[in-house]
């Protein structure tokens, strides 16, 4: 894990060896200071670690009025002269009110439980 330059420093990258409760404390301490997160994740290993750290980071800034979106999106980057691909998840927090109505669990899950 990385955190990039003080010009950057909502920007939070994943590796391959990426612990994914560093990376939700990490995650959770960057969007509580100012006010969202952007993960950057390179490799797959990397992504199941990222998708892991989201959810653990989840739990903590879900409360009753407020939950996050996370809105994934894809870039290039080129590391050591050559090209990378990366997924990124921007983490913001929203009142309830703001967010799908599927981002709450329950109600999601709702659902299914009838069928």
């Amino acid at each position: 894990m990385v955190i990039q330059s003080p010009d950057s420093l909502r920007l939070i990258d994943v590796f391959t060896e990426s612990d994914a409760n560093t990376i939700a404390t990490t995650i959770l301490g960057v969007v509580q200071q100012l006010g969202s997160a952007e993960v950057r994740v390179f490799g797959a290993r990397a992504m199941n670690c990222a998708t892991q750290a989201i959810a653990i980071a989840r739990s903590a800034l879900v409360t009753s009025d407020s939950g996050i979106l996370v809105t994934p999106y894809l870039t290039e980057l080129e590391i050591e002269h050559e090209r990378r691909s990366a997924m990124c998840f921007v983490i913001e927090p929203r009142p309830q009110d703001m967010l799908p109505k599927f981002a709450n669990r329950a109600s999601f899950l709702a659902p299914l439980a009838r069928s």
